[in-house]
């Protein structure tokens, strides 16, 4: 994404930094400081810090599995997402109600979307954050997890 998406972003917005923000990251993304717009930060004790910092998250993702704990953070930190049909699978999230789901081609164009719709973006992060906080915050969990036992026991 750094080597291809930012420098599109950066035409159009100038102003844009990209932070990577991770555990035990490669060479490769490591030398992503090497760009201009683009800082990576590793391992670092509360990644808290960089959501209150941040004005969106992107998750450029083609690849893996699990659910998206990045994106759960980012809706209950309050920040608008951006993410391709990978990024958020195992979330029951909707395009154009919680965040932007765009294709990796397209990525580019997903985020100067984002960028520059503030008030859509402010919708979607409240949307998103209502969905974590009743979906997938501790009690709600365990609600779910407590209703599973009990049908199983039947």
């Amino acid at each position: 994404m750094a080597r291809d998406v930012m420098p599109r972003i950066v035409k159009e917005r100038p102003d844009v930094r990209f932070q990577i923000v991770g555990r035990n990251p490669g060479p490769g993304v490591s030398a992503l400081t090497e760009l201009p717009h683009v800082e990576v930060h590793a391992n670092v004790p509360d990644v808290g810090v960089y959501l209150e910092q941040a004005s969106m998250l992107a998750v450029p993702l083609d690849s893996g599995g699990g659910t998206r704990l990045k994106i759960l953070e980012a809706f209950a930190a309050g920040l608008p997402v951006v993410s391709t049909v990978v990024g958020c699978e195992g979330i029951d999230c909707r395009h154009g109600e919680h965040l932007w789901v765009t294709e990796r081609d397209q990525f580019a164009e997903g985020l100067l979307e984002a960028i520059e719709a503030p008030e859509l973006a402010t919708e979607f992060a409240e949307r998103g954050s209502q969905l974590a906080e009743e979906a997938y915050d501790r009690s709600a969990i365990g609600k779910l997890a407590c209703t599973a036992v009990a049908e199983a026991v039947r």
